[in-house]
């Protein structure tokens, strides 16, 4: 979700029976309806478009929807954004909690908070995550600061500025072991690195 704004994942999958959209999107049927066929009946989705709807704040872009950035500082749709960004989450974190890891500890979930690129433009809700993960009960990992601070002196992107280069990838994945280890998510001491 993370990729994309996330409400606009209310729209452009079909919901499941909890109400979160469904992955993979393969209802083919669904896909080809125009945005507005595909609009959730009732519901917070619901309310939060219509409000949008109503302000100029969304918009028809060819097969989607289009919602304008400047919502998610109204005050007003704060709440429903909170439910919409969490409630996926949530329902995988109480599924993930009666699972347990092969030595028999409880899986649990992480929300990893961050970006990958230099002109990155989806920083937009980057402040969202921690009340969400306040309010869903779920720990929340930011490494915002440490890929804003190597901004400018690393690009860990391919030419097309999209995805990790394998230079990026080898990078990415030492920070990330880095730091569950110094925050001692994951049971590993520094020799197990060869380090």
């Amino acid at each position: 979700m993370t990729d994309h704004f996330p409400p606009e994942t209310y729209f452009n999958h079909p919901l499941t029976s909890d109400g979160i959209p469904k992955f993979p999107n393969d209802d083919m049927e669904f896909l080809v309806n125009p945005p507005l066929k595909r609009l959730p009946p009732s519901g917070t989705p619901r309310k939060f478009y219509d409000f949008c709807k109503a302000h100029g704040l969304v918009h028809v872009r060819g097969n989607g929807l289009d919602f304008d950035a400047s919502v998610l500082s109204n005050p007003e749709v704060h709440d429903w954004l909170i439910e919409l960004y969490g409630k996926p989450l949530d329902m995988l974190n109480r599924k993930l909690s009666g699972m347990k890891t092969s030595n028999g500890q409880p899986v649990r979930l992480l929300l990893c908070n961050t970006y990958t690129g230099r002109s990155w433009d989806k920083q937009i809700d980057m402040a969202i995550w921690p009340e969400v993960a306040k309010k869903f009960n779920f720990p929340i990992w930011d490494l915002n600061a440490e890929m804003n601070a190597l901004n400018l002196s690393f690009f860990p992107l391919t030419s097309d500025g999209s995805h990790l280069n394998p230079d990026g990838a080898v990078f990415f994945g030492r920070l990330l072991a880095h730091d569950l280890i110094r925050d001692k998510l994951i049971p590993f001491k520094t020799k197990d690195l060869g380090e």
